[in-house]
């Protein structure tokens, strides 16, 4: 399987469970969402079928069984956060981004942050995302209608997701 396969997949997962919660909120009977998590267990063995989605799922919980193959990104992005320490490196003065962390401003991006600007600045990172959380909830909340309100929670609920897989 390819790399735009892999995303793909990534893309359905993410949606299937933005999709859940706005069904959840929007009232939608039982048996219409179990009828849909039934299509979701057919996602989750997916991977089980899938031999090259199996493998980035064994280096994910364990990378360092293959340190130099599937497990580096994730063990420099690992040495990129013991680095940043308490208050990190400096805005702009990471290390690991350059030539060891392969495609730092994608999905390990968080890394970097925390290299550069620390635990403080990775608390802050988390801090914000919570904020956003919040306020996304407190906007649909008082939102006009209901769609208005399910429109916001589908947007809140995509990027806390996001932040949370990444």
């Amino acid at each position: 399987m390819n790399k735009k396969l892999t995303n793909i997949l990534r893309t359905n997962v993410t949606l299937y469970f933005i999709c859940l919660v706005l069904f959840a909120l929007a009232a939608i009977p039982f048996d219409v969402r179990l009828a849909i998590g039934e299509g979701a267990a057919a996602v989750v063995l997916l991977p089980e079928l899938v031999p090259y989605a199996m493998g980035r799922l064994s280096s994910w919980r364990d990378p360092f069984a293959d340190p130099l193959g599937d497990g580096h990104q994730t063990i420099q992005s690992l040495y990129a956060i013991g680095s940043g320490g308490g208050t990190g490196l400096g805005l702009g003065e990471s290390r690991q981004k350059h030539l060891f962390v392969p495609e730092p401003q994608n999905d390990f991006i968080f890394s970097i942050v925390c290299e550069e600007l620390g635990f403080v600045g990775a608390c802050a990172v988390v801090l914000l995302f919570v904020l956003l959380l919040w306020r996304g909830i407190t906007i649909a909340a008082h939102a006009p209608d209901r769609f208005g309100a399910l429109l916001v929670v589908g947007f809140t609920v995509q990027v806390a997701l996001q932040a949370v897989l990444n």
